[in-house]
């Protein structure tokens, strides 16, 4: 649920106040000719405010990362919907910041097209998540807070 934020909280957070109403999950569906079937369903007590999430392959492993708020990435079998790990994405607080008591919060991430990685846009970085270590291989920090796009792709083709 939304709650009405004033714009200086909402330029100084970059995110809206937000109230959760319990946790978030993805369902799987096979699709029948008579009506869609649930097979598996993916939920963790903690995953709240899931804007989106990605299926893909990580070495031979077919892996659903889940984003969810605020820094959280979590990893499931994307077969079996269990639980595999979640990764907190986290700033670097190597400069001071105009404000206090400022968050890291993920705004969008996609998977490399190896599955080894995980491209992760925050109020605060821009960062290239190794999946296996959980840390990240690079990240660039950004000074000031930023509104995030709610959705990225990785592609090898940038004809289109």
């Amino acid at each position: 649920k939304f709650i009405p934020s004033s714009y200086t909280a909402l330029l100084r957070n970059a995110t809206y106040n937000i109230k959760f109403n319990g946790p978030a999950s993805v369902y799987k569906y096979r699709l029948t000719s008579d009506e869609p079937q649930e097979i598996g369903v993916y939920t963790d007590r903690n995953l709240v405010r899931l804007t989106n999430f990605h299926v893909f392959m990580h070495r031979g492993n077919k892996i659903l990362a889940a984003m969810g708020f605020p820094n959280f990435i979590y990893l499931a079998d994307a077969e079996t919907m269990a639980f595999i790990k979640k990764i907190e994405v986290s700033h670097n607080r190597s400069y001071k910041y105009l404000w206090k008591n400022i968050r890291c919060v993920i705004g969008t991430f996609s998977p490399s097209l190896d599955g080894e990685k995980l491209f992760v846009q925050t109020t605060r970085s821009f960062q290239i998540i190794d999946i296996e270590k959980g840390t990240p291989d690079y990240r660039w920090p950004l000074f000031f807070n930023h509104s995030c796009a709610n959705h990225m792709q990785t592609a090898d083709d940038t004809d289109w």
